[in-house]
């Protein structure tokens, strides 16, 4: 597990995944036009990086609380 926190954020009409690294750096760890293929980028990186789900912000939520409430919604809007 590493200290590292992942955003997925939309930014001037593109998903952007930043990462972070408290007290450090901040990372870009790319972007893009949809925001599934985003999710899925960040879910992919946390999982290669160890990051742990509260650790990993989409779109100003936690992955803990968004697999607990579900995401398709807030998939399919944007």
């Amino acid at each position: 597990m590493r200290n590292i926190e992942i955003y997925v954020i939309e930014m001037r009409g593109v998903i952007q995944i930043i990462g972070l690294l408290p007290g450090v750096n901040l990372f870009d760890l790319g972007c893009r036009k949809e925001r599934q293929q985003a999710v899925r980028h960040a879910l992919d990186l946390a999982q290669l990086l160890e990051v742990p789900d509260y650790r990993l912000h989409i779109f100003g939520q936690t992955a803990t609380t968004l697999l607990a409430t579900g995401m398709e919604a807030l998939l399919s809007s944007g």
